[in-house]
């Protein structure tokens, strides 16, 4: 056991580069029978702790659910199980139910501390710094939609996905905001009562682009969605671009590719210019993308320009500080 929780506080820090501590503990709340088929130690890392559960041996997958809700209640504290053999089917179970483990063969999934690791793949994701494109459009929806709380389940049919991608979205707001994420028995809830500008302002920091590739090409073209400095100037008194931007699905790219001869880097020539978007939003405005997707699609170039920060001044005071 001493050696397999070195080897586990060795991980951890190397993954956080953080100092780890831990110390055994007992809960007297618990029953004979658990406190004589677990271990329980406390894991500390700087503000944050939780209690990593080691079985005495090996112990079959549903036991160690019914178990982990029992302890995790008992406990009032984050847990995590200690999994002695850790199958493929074993993990997706785990993760479907949103058990935090510790594997034998060194996966870690810890939710709470916004990290995952498989090591067969040698691929980490520590700390998550911004959300993904779906979270992302969770958000925005949440934001426009005046979103007070969903469950996991109402999200995954809001969004038209299983309710293992509803888990992950959940998992990367609850690493980031955390505020955001309350547990009710045994489903998190999407919980927010605050203004629309706060609810901006709280995620703002973790917002990333909704851009995933840019390209233009020599002709002038209509009927697309505008993006970019040209959704800014229908929001704003800003002047259209030059080269209007455009915003597309993958799928119009692959069209416009087939039918256009394409650049990538250098649209001095362009007439167009396209960006490939991550998600798709429905908005009030069918011209343009939402003012939100609008200002975090430029490019950074665009911020050079005095006229761009005063339009997006303008935007969040009109469409976002303004919504209460």
């Amino acid at each position: 056991m001493d050696v397999t929780l070195s080897r586990v506080l060795e991980t951890l820090e190397k993954l956080l580069h953080k100092k780890v501590v831990s110390s055994k503990i007992a809960l007297p709340q618990l029953t004979a029978r658990l406190n004589s088929k677990y271990t329980l130690t406390s894991i500390s890392i700087g503000d944050v702790s939780f209690i990593l559960v080691f079985p005495e041996k090996n112990v079959n997958l549903k036991s160690i659910r019914f178990d982990y809700r029992t302890i995790s209640k008992l406990s009032d504290n984050s847990c995590a199980m200690y999994i002695h053999e850790l199958t493929t089917r074993k993990r997706e179970i785990l993760l479907e139910d949103a058990i935090p483990f510790i594997s034998e063969n060194r996966h870690i999934y810890l939710p709470f501390l916004g990290l995952v690791f498989w090591s067969k793949t040698e691929s980490e994701r520590k700390h998550i710094v911004e959300f993904s494109f779906l979270t992302q459009k969770l958000l925005l929806m949440a934001i426009y939609g005046r979103w007070t709380s969903k469950s996991m389940s109402e999200i995954a049919k809001t969004l038209s996905v299983s309710k293992m991608t509803a888990k992950r979205c959940f998992d990367e707001i609850e690493s980031l905001v955390p505020e955001l994420i309350v547990k009710e028995k045994r489903e998190r809830i999407f919980v927010f009562e605050g203004s629309k500008r706060e609810l901006y302002n709280l995620v703002k920091p973790h917002l990333r682009t909704p851009v995933k590739r840019e390209f233009s090409i020599e002709a002038r073209v209509t009927g697309y969605t505008l993006s970019g400095e040209s959704a800014l100037a229908t929001y704003t008194m800003l002047g259209a671009p030059r080269v209007p931007v455009y915003a597309i699905t993958p799928s119009q790219a692959s069209k416009i590719s087939a039918n256009y001869k394409i650049r990538e880097f250098d649209d001095s020539l362009a007439k167009a210019r396209f960006q490939v978007m991550g998600y798709a939003l429905e908005n009030a405005n069918h011209n343009s993308i939402d003012p939100i997707s609008a200002i975090l699609s430029l490019r950074d170039d665009d911020y050079d320009d005095p006229r761009i920060e005063d339009a997006i001044e303008m935007i969040e005071r009109r469409c976002i500080y303004d919504w209460n």
